[in-house]
């Protein structure tokens, strides 16, 4: 579609679900009836998007809906009080996008990924947040604080990768998370504080890689380090991982910070370079 300004939306319409999908001219939004639930793909590959209106606080389906508008700089409110669905891509690529976000009740989910991937949002409250899918807050160069439940089960690969401006992740200890996956929080440069994650069982390839400012991590029911460079440039001072039974191939390198390291007394290997500088 070549439209530019889009037409009055009626107040009894409560579905707008891809109702602008790919008009790649539209360039403001109309208003958003008070009524509206479903925003699916309301305005997905919008690409010259600069300013939607207020986001109905009764819209519970938000999935797709501003994915690839790279120019949207305002959706003039930040707080979603009911909103309990965002789906993939939700705000993907909305680099331009430079505001807080809080969505109290969002619980998360295990499927739906890479939601504020490339977002400039830049605060993110979200307490209840207890399901992660892969790359939710991926590549998110702006965002300086987050909040989530302390109950996570997961850290899901890239869950906060290349979020480089975050120093602040609250909380800090996790006692439902048993996975912390690939890259999840892989050039967190920033983030700094002391992490424990007292049930995980896993932590994978690359999960603390070049997290630059970080304190302390403490894993002590981490059986299994999946390689490799677990831990790689981790800035971190004190390392716990009572239960691991073998280190894997660079799993420390770069870690010049390194002081103290606690690991199982009866470990069986230790990979090489594991400790490499």
């Amino acid at each position: 579609s070549n439209l530019v300004n889009a037409p009055v939306i009626p107040n009894r319409v409560t579905n707008m679900y891809s109702t602008f999908y790919g008009c790649n001219k539209l360039a403001n939004a109309p208003v958003i009836p008070n009524n509206v639930t479903n925003m699916r793909s309301t305005f997905y590959g919008c690409t010259n998007l600069v300013n939607a209106q207020v986001i109905p606080i009764r819209v519970t389906n938000m999935f797709s809906t501003f994915s690839g508008c790279s120019k949207l700089v305002s959706i003039y409110e930040t707080d979603f009080p009911v909103l309990n669905y965002l789906g993939d891509h939700a705000f993907a690529k909305t680099s331009s996008l430079v505001q807080e976000f809080n969505a109290e009740m969002y619980e998360g989910s295990d499927t739906q990924t890479y939601i504020f991937e490339g977002s400039g949002i830049t605060k993110i409250y979200m307490p209840n947040f207890k399901k992660s899918a892969t790359g939710v807050f991926y590549n998110m160069g702006n965002l300086t604080d987050i909040t989530i439940s302390s109950e996570i089960e997961s850290f899901a690969g890239q869950f906060l990768q290349n979020a480089y401006a975050l120093t602040n992740l609250t909380p800090n200890v996790f006692p439902k998370a048993t996975r912390v996956e690939r890259y999840a929080f892989g050039s967190c440069e920033k983030l700094e504080g002391d992490y424990y994650f007292p049930t995980a069982t896993v932590i994978a390839d690359h999960a603390f890689v070049n997290t630059k400012a970080i304190d302390s991590i403490t894993a002590d029911a981490v059986v299994e380090l999946l390689p490799n460079y677990n831990f790689e440039n981790c800035a971190a001072t004190n390392i716990s991982l009572k239960s691991v039974m073998n280190i894997s191939y660079g799993c420390f390198q770069g870690a010049k910070n390194l002081q103290d390291l606690t690991l199982n007394s009866g470990i069986t290997n230790i990979a090489g370079r594991a400790f490499y500088n």
